[in-house]
């Protein structure tokens, strides 16, 4: 290869166990350069309690790298930025590369109405005292998916669902995807100014309402259609299948997360990266047929998409959540997915029931993968919501070192330095992310669109990647290590959330002067001046404006704030 020629000398480097040296104590690694008559030498010596030898060969290699650049370069114009980015990308790049599969179906809703065709009498939902067949949720998602048709819904619009956890949720789902829209999830539990923005970002005419939740009076949009759920309304029973204009290319869903510039960003999935995921034999393998699925997350979570989708895309049962009891789901469920936080809350003896869980949404430590792994087949499961879900994964085992795994069929993973070359093995760099699975961008934001998803430069193909600001690197046997963020949005019990944006909501409180929030043990603490204001009126004002998930767990009230000399 072209780096390969750079190589114009072998580099005959001594490289030894420095644990038990006494002659360089104070550094994990250490490189001696010493010039003799002949050449110079150089010894490399490392603490191998922190470093393995593959880490520490992979580093001398890439010294080699530069060495053989510097010697080639003219001294006047060399700059670091030029400098080679890996000794081996070719071996790079196969690492970060799923495998290719042809997805069996263009929409995520297909394999669902298969098993409506051909087992309509299989449980397909059940939730409190009310459940559905595979036939009768398939007929009631038909006539409501009739309804919004004679209403005006049609390719590409998009349409919401204020809803509470239900069955008319999923049924209002699978109707607006059967229609070629894409949904919208509204919990009718968020502050009123959230699901204004919602509405007014995702500009939608049309909106589904629950018919037993009692509606925002604060939400005044007199150009939206307000249609109550309706699974007794009766529709002519033809099957519809595919609506004229769809293709995979349109959105299926939009789901807001936090926001640096302090309002939330709506992600959009088109139908190809939903079904990519959802259909992914990695994925979907664990849910053996007939399995009873909790649906346990957060409706505005994107882990609810994962819930729902694995269930009824093979023949499983899905088990809503009771907001009685957040374990009554999970006490009778074969699989889960769920974050580290509410894994941890439970005790693997009462819960020998099941038998898969999806764990994602945050670090899982190597206390809570033990702790599980020998009882149950548990998966570590990594990807932001703009590549749609996932876009990698691993069964843990106990004992081994916790990973985010590998790519998904159908995706590639780089990890970059910022000017975006790749990083050696084992060195720390951005995540990238590219293949089908990324979502087609942030609604109605253009400008952060084009700087977060970038042309995939190793494609020829004009496929794209999106910039994780995750830090990762790849380890010994080829999984992911994650390693932390590189701005400021942190992850709290599952939920992705800009620091930024809390402290903007906490800041527009009229006797706050200044703000920052930070994570400590788990939880955001919210850090303001002055010293004399009223914590309990700041709570209230803060709980009106941001979701539960994003309110601060205390406040500390200052004089002022400690700063640095400069």
């Amino acid at each position: 290869s072209e780096e390969e020629e750079l190589l114009p000398f072998e580099l005959n480097a001594i490289v030894k166990d420095n644990n038990k040296s006494d002659k360089f104590n104070d550094f994990d690694i250490q490189i001696s350069i010493t010039p003799t008559t002949a050449n110079w030498e150089f010894e490399l010596s490392y603490n191998s309690d922190i470093l393995n030898n593959n880490v520490v060969r992979s580093i001398s290699n890439y010294f080699n790298v530069i060495l053989s650049y510097l010697s080639l370069a003219d001294k006047k114009t060399a700059l670091l930025d030029d400098i080679p980015s890996t000794y081996n990308p070719d071996y790079l790049l196969a690492l970060g590369s799923g495998l290719n599969y042809t997805v069996p179906f263009e929409f995520a809703h297909q394999a669902f109405e298969q098993t409506a065709l051909n087992e309509p009498d299989r449980l397909a939902i059940e939730h409190e005292n009310m459940s559905l067949t595979y036939g009768e949720l398939n007929q009631k998602s038909q006539n409501l998916c009739q309804k919004l048709i004679k209403r005006g819904v049609s390719v590409g619009d998009y349409v919401g669902i204020y809803t509470v956890r239900s069955i008319e949720m999923v049924v209002a789902m699978f109707a607006v995807l059967k229609a070629g829209a894409a949904f919208m999830i509204i919990d009718a539990g968020l502050p009123s100014s959230r699901k204004m923005y919602m509405l007014e970002v995702s500009k939608c005419k049309t909106v589904l309402v629950h018919p037993e939740v009692e509606f925002d009076s604060k939400i005044t949009m007199d150009a939206i259609d307000f249609i109550p759920i309706s699974l007794t309304e009766r529709f002519d029973d033809t099957f519809i299948g595919k609506v004229d204009g769809t293709s995979g290319n349109n959105p299926s869903y939009v789901i807001f997360t936090s926001g640096s510039t302090g309002k939330p960003k709506g992600v959009v999935a088109s139908h190809s990266s939903l079904s990519n995921f959802i259909y992914s034999p990695v994925v979907c393998k664990p849910f053996k047929k007939g399995y009873k699925v909790a649906q346990s997350a957060s409706i505005g979570f994107d882990m609810c998409i994962m819930e729902m989708f694995f269930a009824l895309s093979n023949s499983c049962s899905l088990i809503l959540r009771s907001e009685k009891n957040y374990y009554a789901a999970l006490s009778k469920a074969d699989a889960i997915a769920i974050t580290p936080t509410g894994l941890d809350t439970m005790n693997p003896e009462d819960f020998k029931n099941i038998k898969v869980i999806l764990v994602g949404g945050e670090y899982c430590s190597q206390k809570i993968a033990d702790k599980w792994s020998s009882q149950t087949k548990l998966f570590n499961m990594y990807g932001p919501s703009e590549v749609t879900v996932a876009s990698s994964g691993t069964q843990l085992f106990k004992g081994d070192e916790v990973s985010i795994g590998y790519p998904l069929p159908n995706t590639v993973q780089y990890i970059v330095d910022k000017n975006l070359k790749l990083v050696p093995h084992g060195v720390a760099g951005e995540l990238l992310i590219g293949g089908s699975g990324v979502a087609l961008g942030y609604l109605n934001m253009p400008d952060l669109t084009k700087e977060k998803f970038i042309p995939d430069f190793f494609a020829k193909d004009g496929s794209r990647l999106y910039k994780t600001g995750d830090i990762c690197r790849w380890g010994d046997n080829g999984e992911i290590q994650y390693l932390g963020r590189n701005d400021d949005m942190v992850k709290v019990k599952g939920y992705r959330i800009e620091l930024n944006e809390v402290s903007g909501v906490v800041s527009n409180f009229v006797d706050v002067e200044n703000c920052v929030v930070q994570v400590k043990d788990g939880n955001l603490v919210a850090y303001i001046t002055p010293k004399d204001v009223n914590i309990e009126l700041i709570r209230e004002f803060v709980s009106s404006s941001l979701a539960h998930y994003m309110c601060p767990a205390a406040y500390v009230t200052l004089d002022v704030f400690p700063t640095t000399a400069n």
